[in-house]
């Protein structure tokens, strides 16, 4: 049924049966089960809004007046019969709904619709793109109007008229740029004479609409919210949404509403309102709890499901794309207009490249912006969800037919003829026009032959390989190499291709276990971070209470100078200073040291009660930091990265808690051993001397060493120079050891055990191999004069890769084993892996930081 006041037929054809090749026009039937078409005010999920179809329409007819249809669409002097082709059955049937016969709105529609039941005109109105102001403030990023082809980027209509303000903050003192890490609150425009008290109302009354929808949306039906949300969001503009999901911009909630506003039918106010009730949904589902600004509704707190918030983003704004694009054609049905499913897909394709071009995600590079757009088969899914009374046919000539959505046209408000123009083209052809230098990337040809050859002699042939490789060095290789690409440091890392291992322990705790004690702090790590707390302490910011809190046990976050309150506390503090960049980087290494020891403790020192607690702590600590301090930050990659850094520690303390079940721990680790030392004794060609595990940790460090176009003589007097043929045997050589002392040490669990009173092999038998790996690490890995010559980014790499090819290499004998005992075997290798992967990023952020910060 439909609300809109232009006469359109009593009668229309619902097709009931997808069966055969397409769902909506966009999704395989062998892939999806049919789905028969309920009744409007019937669901198949638990969440039934009930919201009237016609809302999410633009139905502004006197625009188009003047409108042409697509050269391609084939349109009929009579209603053409409904033959099904490859997307629908013969199978319809009549859906009568009469006009007149209004159906009274549900509960819910009232509450949330409680304008558009007392006025529906004024939910009619179109022009979503217009030019009038936004209440997003964005920093200013200056953007060519056209690309090398004279394609403009952004086009006269839809989006050349931002209702963004874009103002330049002018530089205190007369400076030109203020410090680029410094935090500074979004400065605001000043405003005309405001009417007090009355925005603070207004988000909260806009809000109010939302939380009983909140409180019962599933992980299956956040996107009928979506739909729900945007019939009530028609005024706000495509680029105001882009950049409340992808840039961090956001309204001011604490302003009161200017008095020029302040009548409920001005475009203003709707805008206004449009903004405030998106921005609100979006930190819901952001922080997965209602923002803070409506406290009042704390008692209701939804319990969100896991919606991954790139996923929401992503359908988020292909739905409002897709309701501000297209209008539904209310004429008579044989004069009704069509647009072709492909030509949808490249307009929302067209208008998601103008968007990232236009406002580029200062974090993100382009490939990555690139995954914002959805493939085909989703967005045709999202299609029938904004629209669920679709009628498709092909039309066009006998084997150039195409799906084409009938009763539809675009709305040109949005869609300019420039957009129209490239429809034409192909997806690959139209981001090459829009982004001609996007997809133009240079990859040097490497003259890697000594690492093919590594990889692809057969078995009898090894000793020759290996003496190849011992007359090619790195360095000979290189001459015949083009010039190496410069190495670009991880937006999301502070680690960079500078950074290597000190010589020295640089553990981050003491590895031995004393029952119901919190581990200590090695040596290194509380020098560290005692030279970081003198630092602090000049600041006047203190952080004595919550390290003492840490060593008692108490690791709540609802106890006074918790975590969260004492960290969010210490950055606002040092927000007023106007601090250096460098004196928030002493504030994050003391967080990550202090989190460190407790993060990788077992259950015998730390109870899993406890590590729940901090786990709660830390989960609080990111989500306060995301909500009150991120907004505030000028640069806002370093609040990212220890963000980052606190959900690696989450997952690596999780990870840990992993457990050997229906079969003795004894027995898995025992069978680990054994793989270890088959690989590490095993020898493919005695004649070379080494073992497979040598010939593999060879092979790993090779492709590193070329990869990375490295050279470990770079900037060594040359007395001090070693081949790098020599460097990578001795790495090899050096790795091979230490997994030889893990096989010793996983041995001597049982009596180590004994010796200190605790179980000699407890369940968590993939946490016990990861803390011996990681003392060996630190021990005898790290200590050896050549490996820490090593950039950081090539050793965790080099060790990733020889983990996971040494599970490999124990596959083989999975079919010679118990199942149980295979299977226990498995994601004993497989967690062990994560783990140790997960510590070597955060141990090599720890060390960037700290060396920055010496």
């Amino acid at each position: 049924m439909s609300s809109n006041p232009h006469d359109f037929p009593n009668k229309q054809l619902t097709l009931l049966n997808d069966d055969q090749y397409y769902t909506a026009g966009f999704k395989t039937s062998n892939e999806l089960p049919d789905e028969a078409v309920l009744p409007q005010d019937q669901s198949n999920t638990g969440f039934q809004p009930n919201l009237d179809a016609s809302l999410l329409s633009l139905p502004h007819i006197e625009a188009y007046h003047n409108f042409c249809p697509y050269e391609r669409e084939v349109y009929h002097d009579h209603p053409p019969v409904f033959q099904t082709d490859s997307a629908y059955s013969q199978n319809c049937v009549e859906i009568t709904s009469n006009i007149e016969e209004l159906q009274q709105p549900t509960q819910i529609s009232n509450s949330f619709l409680p304008e558009f039941s007392s006025n529906p005109s004024s939910f009619l109105q179109t022009n979503s793109l217009s030019g009038s102001p936004s209440m997003l403030q964005l920093q200013e990023r200056k953007q060519p109007d056209t690309t090398e082809n004279n394609v403009s980027i952004v086009s006269d209509t839809s989006l050349s008229q931002p209702s963004l303000q874009v103002k330049k903050a002018e530089p205190p003192n007369g400076s030109e740029t203020e410090p680029a890490g410094e935090f500074s609150p979004i400065s605001h425009p000043e405003k005309p004479p405001e009417t007090e008290g009355q925005g603070s109302k207004m988000h909260q009354e806009v809000f109010s609409k939302l939380v009983s929808w909140l409180t019962t949306v599933t992980k299956s039906n956040f996107e009928d919210l979506l739909v729900d949300v945007l019939g009530e969001c028609q005024d706000l503009p495509i680029h105001d949404l882009y950049n409340l999901l992808y840039n961090d911009m956001h309204p001011n909630l604490d302003s009161t509403v200017p008095s020029s506003m302040s009548h409920p039918d001005s475009s203003g106010f709707l805008k206004e309102k449009a903004l405030v009730s998106c921005h609100l949904v979006v930190e819901t589902f952001k922080n997965s709890k209602l923002p803070a600004c409506v406290s009042q509704y704390a008692h209701l707190q939804p319990s969100l499901p896991f919606v991954n918030f790139h996923e929401f983003s992503r359908t988020f704004l292909a739905l409002k794309i897709l309701s501000d694009t297209l209008e539904e054609d209310v004429v008579a049905y044989y004069k009704r207009e069509s647009v072709s499913r492909v030509s949808i897909y490249k307009v929302y394709y067209i208008i998601c490249q103008k968007l990232i071009a236009r406002y580029p995600t200062l974090t993100n590079g382009f490939s990555v912006q690139q995954n914002i757009i959805l493939g085909k088969p989703r967005l045709g899914k999202l299609m029938k969800l904004a629209f669920p009374n679709l009628t498709i046919k092909r039309l066009g000539q006998r084997g150039k037919s195409l799906p084409h959505y009938i009763g539809f046209r675009w709305n040109r408000a949005v869609v300019d003829d420039e957009t129209l123009s490239m429809l034409d083209l192909e997806v690959g052809e139209i981001q090459n026009k829009l982004n001609p230098s996007g997809r133009k990337r240079q990859h040097p040809q490497t003259g890697n032959s000594a690492t093919k050859a590594v990889l692809t002699k057969e078995t009898n042939k090894e000793t020759e390989t290996y003496k190849k490789l011992k007359k090619t060095t790195v360095s000979e290789q290189s001459e015949t190499m083009p010039s190496p690409p410069t190495y670009h440091k991880p937006v999301n890392s502070f680690v960079d291709f500078s950074c290597k291992y000190p010589s020295s322990d640089c553990s981050p705790r003491i590895w031995t276990i004393l029952p119901n004690t919190v581990p200590q702090q090695s040596k290194w790590a509380e020098d560290t971070m005692g030279r970081s707390l003198g630092f602090l302490k000049g600041q006047n910011v203190d952080l004595e209470p919550l390290i003492q809190n840490f060593k008692k046990g108490m690791f709540s976050d609802d106890i006074p100078n918790g975590l969260s309150s004492t960290v969010i506390n210490a950055i606002k503090a040092l927000i007023a200073a106007s601090s250096s960049v460098q004196t928030y980087m002493h504030l994050y290494l003391i967080i990550l040291l202090l989190l460190f020891p407790v993060i990788i403790a077992s259950e015998q020192e730390v109870s899993s009660h406890l590590q729940a607690q901090v786990r709660e702590s830390v989960r609080n600590c990111i989500t306060k930091i995301g909500h009150e301090i991120l907004p505030l930050a000028s640069a806002k990659g370093d609040v990212r990265n220890f963000i980052g850094i606190l959900e690696k520690m989450i997952r690596l303390n999780e990870i840990g808690r992993t457990k050997v079940s229906n079969i003795s721990p004894e027995r898995v680790i025992e069978v680990v051993a054994k793989d270890v030392k088959e690989v590490g004794t095993s020898k493919m060609d005695p004649a070379n001397g080494l073992s497979l595990l040598e010939e593999s940790y060879v092979r790993m460090a090779l492709i590193s060493f070329t990869a990375y176009y490295f050279d470990i003589n770079e900037g060594i007097p040359a007395e001090s120079q070693v081949d790098n043929h020599v460097a990578l045997t001795r790495i090899a050589q050096t790795f091979a050891r230490a997994a030889m002392v893990l096989i010793e040490r996983l041995k001597s669990i049982r009596s180590s055990g004994e010796r200190l009173g605790v179980n000699a092999v407890t369940p968590d038998a993939p946490y016990q191999i990861f803390r011996l790996g990681a003392e060996i690490l630190h021990e005898m890995t790290l200590r050896n004069p050549i490996v820490v010559k090593v950039p950081i980014p090539m050793i965790n790499s080099m060790m990733t890769q020889i983990s996971s090819e040494v599970q490999t290499s124990g596959f083989n004998e999975f079919g010679n084993r118990d199942l149980e005992l295979s299977r226990e075997v498995f994601k004993t290798w497989w967690v062990f892996s994560m783990m140790f992967q997960e510590y070597l990023c955060i141990m090599g952020e720890v060390i960037a930081l700290s060396q920055r910060l010496a």
